[in-house]
């Protein structure tokens, strides 16, 4: 029943394997943008206090 048309879902390059790479993409694609989001904004350790470290985080 193999035609060739690629829509096997146990062949090659199928339908299967597109799905899963398209998934991958996608993923990287999220974890490349929350990245250089995070290069851009410029944030710096605050010069706080013991315990004062999370308020001066959410501040920022």
């Amino acid at each position: 029943m193999g035609t060739g048309t690629g829509s096997d879902e146990t062949s090659p390059g199928g339908p299967a394997l597109r799905r899963e790479t398209s998934r991958l993409l996608s993923f990287s694609d999220g974890v490349f943008a929350i990245i250089i989001t995070l290069l851009v904004l410029d944030l710096q350790p605050p010069r706080v206090g013991r315990g004062q470290l999370l308020h001066a985080l959410v501040e920022q």
